[in-house]
């Protein structure tokens, strides 16, 4: 009986875990977007078991359309963590250095004031990374 119920929670706990460590990025189609525009949804918050997982993902996804801009919205953002403020410096930072620029959208009214006690965020924010 004992080790039904372990084996039960330890398959519960790996289906958890499987399941948050999955990106936190999706492409958003848009028909009516411009040429050179790419834009990705962020999907969920990011932790320090899905940060790199996302940050791959999206980072993939700009590779294969070569996009000018890319645009992600942030709408579903409920907490401001440091693996997401690595995150966003990071592909920031990167695309920047391949003259793609990143703009993020739809930020929510709470997140920002949080995103903002980030120096980086700040000067980024003064040069349009906020959309």
């Amino acid at each position: 009986m004992l080790l039904g119920v372990a084996v039960g929670v330890g398959l519960t706990l790996l289906l958890v875990i499987r399941a948050v460590n999955q990106p936190r990025v999706r492409l958003l189609e848009r028909p009516s977007a411009p040429a050179g525009v790419l834009h990705l949804l962020l999907t969920g918050d990011l932790y320090t078991g899905n940060a790199q997982a996302t940050y791959d993902a999206a980072l993939g996804l700009v590779q294969a359309a070569a996009p000018r801009t890319v645009t992600l919205d942030i709408s579903t953002l409920t907490h401001v963590t440091v693996p997401l403020l690595n995150t966003l410096r990071a592909l920031r930072d990167d695309l920047a250095s391949d003259e793609t620029e990143l703009v993020l959208l739809d930020v929510p009214d709470d997140v920002l004031p949080v995103l903002r006690r980030a120096p980086w965020f700040v000067e980024a924010e003064q040069e349009g990374f906020v959309g």
